[in-house]
């Protein structure tokens, strides 16, 4: 008895999350063992008096499964500070595969649940009580206890991953202890999750950004069919889809092979010449049936060399030609519709989607054959393809739907913005015709600062639930240039150089709203502010928390508002309308674009004065607070948003003070009256 109470009076005096001492792990006393036990039947918890309660073991060998057991190990030694944490415990989960018949916990756990992979899907898990002190954590895929893992340690600690380059270093903050009731089913309500990083080569591991996306369950970055060679292993430690994108018209039909001998098989310039241009200015003859030959035979051979891969990628070059290089070649001609010409008075651009998705049916259909269950990425981009084709669309291709142009500050599913209607009109009109659709949205090329409220992604996903396609995977940048693994050497535009301030500054300004778009992805009908205190207290701490929340949501909540919800114009094309209020296009914006979202300059300069300090007194208090914690991770932090402000201040005519910063020293801008 004696020995017992040393224990429990141990377990009451360990400090909680952030503590950086190591600490020992101690078990949890065995008195009582039946009560818990009884009590852990409906409820399931990690911890026991803030000490690791729960023993971990593996059952199986598939690699995402294995990696969910590691990653069980890491994170409870990172969030509890118990460093020596070595998947021992009173309790034990078991981790185990279901549906191969390897684990007879996971059947038996599937059984008495009623459920089927039908029902789960690939993503979804149970965590369920087995009996004694044992739960099993079982999924159809080793990704869907890798879901269950980070949703566990969600749901039941409240802990999240907030940026990338912040791994798994939380800054100090109080156990937030939830049982989960149990049994525990959940899956995501997209099928594909991800980002695609911008200007990425991913010819190596890239741990920050695959650990950070698998830990907020996405499961689909970016890759063409020379970097998935290249990561295909790896993609699989975390159960991401084997999927290819791109543009590859060029990689399938390479001009320096064929365009000597074969100049036929490539697009015509608006002479009617062919265009021997592979990848800017020009694109392959689309029907030619050599073409078609050719691509197939190379098709099934990469798939051959590459088995494990699971989209290939069908996408056609990037240009900025005059219908981005098509041309009037007489096999293409035959594939067009005389639907893909504007009607008399109309204002938009004809489209080549319907030889494109003629052609990409064509050739999937021939690959499946020999590969029945391969499936292929196309394209639903620019102004002349945008636009859905008037032919079937075959049920293995994978449309990737990437408006360019669209209006940042409204959503698509948003009626009274003129410019989105477009876009929802041809987003519907292809997910009439299909559900394979993912939803590419562009945060990466905006520079360095905030791109959508955040009540924005939130209704735009919604709109995407409410239309039944796959998903969404935004084209975004790496937080720190070693995510990038560019080129050395490699020209690029300025927004996609790797200095490291851009980098920096850009995750400064939208790691919430990244955080926010990949929980959104797995339940768009969660709690914006839930969310955004979720990720505070991960990435802040307890003890500005609440501040930087309420700065973060204010922040958001006026971009949302200059975008006048709810207020609309009439329309007067049938193409390209903006309200006022619009928001285009996302790159090249200043940051006092930005900033005019925050403040509106049309105010009189009293209040422009007030609405300005209303922020400045927001942030400020969170940078107080953050100096009386002495931690480094909170002040630098907190100190970046704080700069960050600064400088859209700057833009809008507000110096700071250089004191405290709690004040603004000079308004160069009071003067000026902008209504006139």
């Amino acid at each position: 008895m004696k020995k017992f109470l040393i224990l429990i009076s141990a377990a009451m005096l360990l400090n909680s999350f952030a503590a950086p001492a190591k600490k020992q792990v101690k078990s949890v006393p065995k008195a009582r063992a039946k009560k818990q036990t009884e009590t852990q039947a409906t409820t399931f918890s990690l911890l026991f008096r803030n000490a690791p309660s729960m023993g971990m073991k593996i059952s199986g060998y598939d690699p995402a499964l294995v990696h969910a057991g590691q990653e069980f190990t890491r994170i409870m030694r990172a969030v509890t500070g118990f460093s020596n944490y070595n998947n021992g415990g009173y309790y034990q989960l078991i981790m185990a595969l279901a549906g191969n018949e390897s684990s007879a916990e996971a059947e038996k756990a599937i059984k008495a649940n009623n459920l089927s992979r039908e029902k789960l899907g690939d993503d979804g898990f149970l965590l369920h009580f087995l009996g004694g002190r044992k739960f099993v954590l079982t999924a159809y895929t080793g990704r869907g206890i890798l879901n269950g893992v980070y949703k566990i340690f969600q749901k039941n600690l409240d802990v999240v991953f907030p940026r990338p380059s912040a791994d798994l270093v939380f800054p100090p903050r109080k156990l937030k202890v939830t049982p989960i009731k149990l049994p525990y089913i959940d899956k995501p309500a997209f099928s594909m999750r991800g980002f695609s990083v911008t200007s990425s080569i991913w010819l190596y591991d890239n741990p920050k950004f695959y650990n950070y996306m698998s830990r907020n369950c996405a499961n689909m970055p970016g890759a063409s069919p020379a970097s998935l060679e290249a990561t295909a292993g790896v993609r699989m430690k975390y159960g991401f889809l084997q999927k290819a994108g791109g543009h590859t018209f060029h990689y399938w039909l390479p001009a320096s092979i064929y365009a000597k001998d074969h100049p036929e098989y490539f697009g015509v310039d608006k002479n009617g010449k062919p265009n021997k241009k592979f990848y800017h200015g020009g694109q392959i003859a689309l029907g030619h049936p050599e073409v078609t030959d050719i691509i197939v035979k190379r098709m099934i051979a990469y798939k051959k060399k590459h088995p494990t891969i699971e989209y290939i990628a069908f996408g056609y070059n990037d240009t900025d030609g005059g219908g981005i290089g098509f041309g009037d070649d007489k096999w293409s001609v035959k594939l067009d519709s005389p639907k893909d010409y504007p009607k008399p008075g109309s204002k938009r651009y004809r489209t080549y989607s319907t030889r494109y998705i003629k052609t990409a049916n064509e050739i999937i259909s021939r690959v499946n054959k020999v590969y029945p269950d391969l499936k292929m990425h196309v394209y639903a981009y620019h102004w002349w393809m945008i636009q859905a084709p008037d032919c079937e669309v075959h049920p293995n291709l994978l449309v990737e739907f990437a408006p360019l142009y669209k209006c940042t500050i409204h959503s698509i599913g948003d009626d009274n913005c003129l410019r989105n209607s477009l876009f929802k009109e041809h987003l519907s009109n292809w997910a009439k015709k299909t559900k394979n659709i993912y939803f590419r949205d562009y945060f990466g090329s905006s520079g360095r600062y905030p791109l959508f409220p955040l009540q924005i992604v939130q209704n735009e996903l919604k709109f995407y639930k409410s239309i039944g396609i796959n998903g969404a995977a935004p084209e975004t940048r790496p937080d720190g240039p070693d995510g990038a693994n560019l080129k050395g050497g490699v020209r690029m535009p300025r927004w996609l150089k790797p200095d490291v301030p851009t980098y920096e500054t850009f995750w400064d300004a939208n790691a919430l709203m990244h955080f926010v778009f990949l929980q959104m992805l797995w339940d768009p009908d969660q709690k914006l502010e839930d969310l955004v205190h979720q990720f505070c207290r991960n990435y802040y701490g307890d003890a500005v928390a609440k501040l930087m929340a309420a700065y973060h949501l204010e922040v958001s909540k006026r971009f949302y508002n200059s975008g006048n919800p709810g207020k609309t114009v009439p329309r007067k094309s049938d193409f390209i309308d903006n309200t006022p209020w619009c928001f285009c296009w996302n790159w090249e914006k200043h940051i006092g674009d930005y900033a005019g979202r925050l403040v509106d300059r049309k105010l009189p300069a009293k209040q422009r004065r007030e609405s300005a300090t209303k922020l400045l007194k927001l942030i400020s208090a969170a940078r107080a607070a953050a100096g009386k914690t002495e931690n480094a991770i909170v002040r630098t932090r907190v100190e970046k948003d704080f700069e960050l402000f600064r400088v859209y201040m700057l833009s809008l005519g507000y110096e700071v003070s250089n004191m405290k910063g709690d004040r603004f020293v000079r308004s160069w801008m009071e003067s000026v009256d902008y209504e006139k």
